[in-house]
Formats: structure tokens, C-alpha cells, sequence
């Protein structure tokens, strides 16, 4: 069966699983360009199919970019996850440590990916990291800190998680942008160990020594 695809060029429809297959062509794209280079043109051509067959598994892009997005923070949860384990009998504050590291190695490595997520609306607000994934993403950012039953902008979770997104966000876009790999390993390396004692410090619980 044939039919144009962008262009008008003819071309022979792609027999596969059209939806897992656009979503596993974005995910190439969205690695290879960032979000921008995700457009139904560019998923249609890479899978050699219509932009009509594409847009049947997802009407609008920014439903291909949600689920991208959901993929994401199910592979940044597994990291931050295995990071945890790998330290599941040291001190609080080593675990702590390991998940920081974890997550600031993800969003350096996966910079497209992390931007996908946390930055581009189609991605949704505030959602990542606090809603259920799949991972135990939440209780990696909860990890040494008592209870909270208070104001949910308070949450300690939150702060931790806005002070490593501030950082992987300077690496990333920022002034830090230009950083060579020694440099940005070392600014990451002190700053992970002032947050930990910062943080460790600031939400003991009281009587604790």
C-alpha cells in the first residue's frame, strides 16, 4: 500500500505498530534534536509513512510529547531509584548524596529529554517528579526527611528537588553551560555536598543530635 508522505513523495506505508513506532522515533528525534525536531512531519518521514497515519496515533503533537515525557520520568526514576539501592545500607545523608548525584548525571546526559520534562508546556506543570510514575521517584526526594503535613509549597521534597533542578538547569542552559566535563564534575561534586549539609540541617527533626 502506498501514499505521500511531506513533500508529496510516494512512498510505501509502514506495517508496524504506527503508535510504539512514533513514539520510539520521537524519543530518537527528541535525543538528537531536542523537542523542536519532534514535529509529525519529521515522525511521518523517519518512519516512511503519511503524517495522516501518524497523526491517527496521535492527533496533536503535544500528545506525543506528553507520553515522551512520561517515558522520561520513568527512566529518571529508574536511575534515581537504582542509585538509592546501591546505597541502601549507608547513612541517610550517602543516600541522599547518591540520588543527587543520580539526578544531576540524568540531566547532563539526557539534556533534550530533561528540558522535555520539566521546561516545555506540552510536558504539563509541576508534574514529573511528585505524581505517580511507576518509580518511587517521590520517596527518593522524601529520603531521611520526617513526615510533612504542612503546606505542600513547604514540603522539604520540593526544596530539594527546585535546588538540584536550579543547578542541572545552570549546566544545562546556563551560565555553567560552557563548563568543561572536569569542571562541571567538580562544581557538582561541592555542591551536592553543601546541600546535603544544608538540608540535612535545616529539616532535623527537633531533639535530634
Amino acid at each position: 500500500m502506498t501514499g505521500k508522505r511531506a513533500g508529496g513523495v510516494r512512498a510505501t506505508y509502514h506495517r508496524g505498530n504506527t503508535r510504539s513506532d512514533a513514539i520510539a522515533a520521537g524519543h530518537a528525534l527528541l535525543s538528537a534534536g531536542g523537542v523542536e525536531a519532534v514535529t509529525t512531519v519529521a515522525v511521518a518521514a523517519r518512519l516512511n509513512v503519511s503524517r495522516a497515519a501518524v497523526a491517527r496515533a496521535f492527533p496533536s503533537i503535544s500528545d506525543l510529547h506528553a507520553v515522551l515525557a512520561e517515558d522520561c520520568v520513568r527512566l529518571l526514576g529508574k536511575d534515581l531509584a537504582q542509585a538509592e539501592d546501591a546505597y541502601r545500607f549507608a547513612e541517610p545523608q550517602a543516600r541522599w548524596a547518591a540520588i543527587a548525584h543520580a539526578y544531576l548525571a540524568w540531566s547532563r546526559s539526557h539534556p533534550h529529554e530533561y528540558a522535555l520534562v520539566f521546561r516545555t508546556p506540552s510536558s504539563g506543570e509541576a508534574r514529573p517528579l511528585f505524581e505517580e510514575s511507576g518509580e518511587p521517584v517521590p520517596d527518593a526526594f522524601e529520603l531521611g526527611l520526617p513526615p510533612w503535613d504542612g503546606d505542600p509549597a513547604e514540603n522539604p521534597a520540593f526544596a530539594r528537588w527546585a535546588l538540584l533542578h536550579g543547578l542541572a538547569t545552570l549546566l544545562n542552559e546556563g551560565p555553567l553551560h560552557d563548563l568543561d566535563v572536569q569542571s562541571a564534575d567538580r562544581v557538582v561534586n561541592a555542591a551536592v555536598a553543601q546541600l546535603v549539609v544544608l538540608l540535612t540541617e535545616a529539616y532535623r527533626p527537633s531533639g535530634t543530635p
